[in-house]
């Protein structure tokens, strides 16, 4: 290894707080295996209550849409108490509907509601990346995002292990086997995890207007949607594609998802290093157009073999693509704790890493060239309000201390004369 790459190595190790990164990655990958675990038992639940397409279709995506629903909740606990608690709250209620899943669901209605209080453990990534992000400076924050973000490896767990134990054991059991490695990590997160001691400023009201204000916030909201939402949404979908579409068992269709999801898994640590080295602007665009030509092929229902080879590149595509628009994110807004007063100063340091080279000259020179016109500008009608007001004190000086006659006469005609 070369000595700038045990430098990188051992500033990351410095720079931030293992233990945590650990507890983190763990905490995500049990979660995410909760979140999308309908999906790989619903060939089983199709055929135990006789359901229709659209049935197994909202049994699949009810957990997606209420982890959608929980994750601002679940963002909003963590800025408010801390993202160890949150966690811990956040496993916690993950638990109650795997335990009432087995001990209770008996009907589809019965997974409607409790997929969507599963989507609790999809809101995870809420807590366990900014715990981690917090730890960390923007230079190695594609790095330490990419790690973390890693759990959606869970998905493996679901697909490889869920349909195999619904086969064994039958579907109720599979959910009380899942509540084991949840349980573990949990007391492994209780122990390890441990919030930032860098000052934490109190989020108010005002602070989310400004930033849902933004456009980057409403660019990088929509960039995430297709990466991680593509992502989740083809993780819980492929194991009844698959089963349907090229009639495999249940279980090899599993198999068969697991093999595609693994690409986006393990590639997305791969997508915030490159991140930070090429800039995730690009990277990203490369990605989705990847992507997009994937489902193309793959729409005109190739062959498995071609099938399996194009969707293994193109969830790879879409797990760096995860680490590259969330890498973008601290160098466009970079974290409040560690900006200036003064917002001129803000506007300046403001990193433009996330655009295109052009783009970012562009708008770091309106950034400079604004700030200043507007200075120009109002440092007239400044000067003379100070004038202004320092004559109107003059003024209430005379009148106090009685003396009201020619001083108090001269100083209301300064008073005039500046306005």
């Amino acid at each position: 290894m070369s000595a700038r790459g045990m430098s990188d190595r051992s500033g990351f190790l410095e720079a931030g707080h293992t233990p945590t990164l650990i507890a983190a990655l763990l905490y995500f990958d049990v979660s995410f295996m909760a979140w999308v675990l309908l999906g790989p038992i619903a060939p089983f639940l199709r055929e135990g209550f006789h359901l229709s397409a659209t049935q197994t279709g909202l049994i699949t995506a009810i957990p997606l849409l209420g982890g959608s629903l929980f994750r601002p909740i679940m963002g909003l606990v963590g800025d408010r108490i801390g993202g160890r608690r949150a966690g811990v709250i956040g496993m916690t209620l993950t638990l109650l509907p795997l335990f009432l899943a087995w001990r209770f669901a008996s009907s589809p209605s019965h997974f409607y509601v409790l997929g969507f209080f599963l989507g609790i453990s999809g809101a995870s990534f809420a807590v366990a990346l900014p715990l981690v992000s917090r730890w960390y400076p923007p230079e190695y924050q594609g790095l330490a995002m990419g790690i973390a973000g890693a759990g959606n490896s869970g998905t493996l767990l679901a697909t490889l292990f869920a349909p195999r134990l619904a086969e064994r054991f039958g579907w109720a059991s599979m959910f009380g086997f899942a509540m084991l490695p949840l349980a573990a990590v949990f007391i492994v997160f209780v122990l390890f995890a441990r919030d930032s001691p860098a000052p934490r400023k109190v989020t108010t009201a005002r602070d989310y207007r400004a930033v849902l204000g933004e456009s980057d916030t409403l660019w990088l909201a929509f960039l995430y949607s297709l990466t991680f939402g593509g992502f989740v949404g083809f993780s819980s979908f492929l194991t009844t594609f698959f089963h349907e579409q090229y009639q495999l068992s249940r279980v090899s269709s599993g198999d068969f998802t697991t093999l595609v999801v693994v690409a986006g898994s393990f590639l997305r640590p791969v997508g915030g290093w490159l991140s930070d080295r090429l800039g995730g602007y690009k990277l990203l665009v490369l990605l989705l157009v990847t992507f997009a030509a994937c489902l193309c092929v793959v729409s005109a229902a190739p062959p498995l073999r071609v099938a399996v080879a194009v969707l293994f590149v193109g969830m790879g595509a879409l797990g760096m693509g995860n680490a590259a628009a969330r890498a973008g994110r601290p160098h466009r807004s970079p974290c409040r704790a560690h900006r200036p007063r003064d917002r001129y100063r803000r506007r300046r340091r403001r990193s433009w890493r996330f655009l295109p080279a052009d783009a970012a000259r562009h708008g770091q020179g309106l950034h400079r060239q604004l700030p200043d016109g507007i200075a120009r500008l109002r440092r007239p009608l400044r000067d003379g309000h100070h004038r202004a007001a320092r004559a109107r004190r003059a003024v209430v000086a005379a009148v106090g201390t009685g003396r009201s006659g020619s001083r108090g006469h001269l100083c209301v005609s300064q008073c005039r004369s500046s306005q």
